[in-house]
């Protein structure tokens, strides 16, 4: 029997390892596609936007401890910068830095549960202008883990988000949005509990440059 654990213990470590690779591949693509984007077209005239969101989080039904959880409640705050780049005719480019905040309550048969979570998170969208609209899509990166649990040997630091994007021009200077975000990282429910897997944004955005 000890042979046995011996030789899982060997093949799970480096089964983590490859994993926590290749999440680092990924971050370092993202990061070299982003800094080439952002070397195109610097005759084109980008813009730096402040953002204000306010979230409603949504998922389907979660265990803890093998009790499922109910009237599962997810509110939150999300302020940023976004930079947008013009790409070619009414195409860009998105990134920014956000800060998330999310509330939640939530209870089993046993207990009430409530919790508060801190995130950063990093846009990746690409858009076109009709008009006075903005329609945009792409990825979101979000730290999975708290940030003094974040180890790059381990698994499961970020998550990723499939973004959808609207916002409406109302003024020179300001734009009304809305968003929709959706998990589609492979990460243990665990995770889910306090901070959902998917969520709606409505905020309102103002230009700065």
């Amino acid at each position: 029997m000890k042979g046995i654990k011996q030789i899982k213990r060997l093949i799970l470590i480096p089964n983590k390892a490859l994993q926590s690779k290749r999440q680092n591949i990924k971050l370092k693509h993202l990061i070299c596609v982003i800094l080439l984007l952002l070397a195109l077209d610097t005759n084109a005239q980008s813009h730096l936007y402040l953002e204000t969101n306010f979230l409603a989080g949504f998922q389907n039904e979660k265990e803890l401890n093998q009790r499922k959880i109910s009237n599962a409640h997810y509110l939150g705050l999300q302020i940023g910068t976004t930079w947008q780049i013009p790409i070619r005719k009414r195409l860009f480019f998105e990134t920014g830095v956000f800060g998330k905040f999310i509330k939640s309550k939530s209870e089993t048969e046993l207990a009430n549960y409530s919790s508060k979570v801190v995130s950063l998170q990093m846009p990746v969208l690409f858009g076109i202008e009709l008009n006075k609209w903005e329609h945009s899509g792409g990825l979101t990166f979000e730290n999975n883990r708290d940030f003094e649990d974040m180890n790059i040997n381990s698994p499961f630091n970020l998550r990723v988000y499939a973004s959808l994007k609207t916002s409406l021009q109302i003024k020179p200077r300001y734009k009304l949005s809305l968003s929709g975000n959706f998990n589609i990282s492979k990460i243990p429910d665990s995770y889910l509990i306090s901070n959902p897997a998917n969520y709606i944004s409505l905020g309102v955005i103002y230009k700065l440059i």
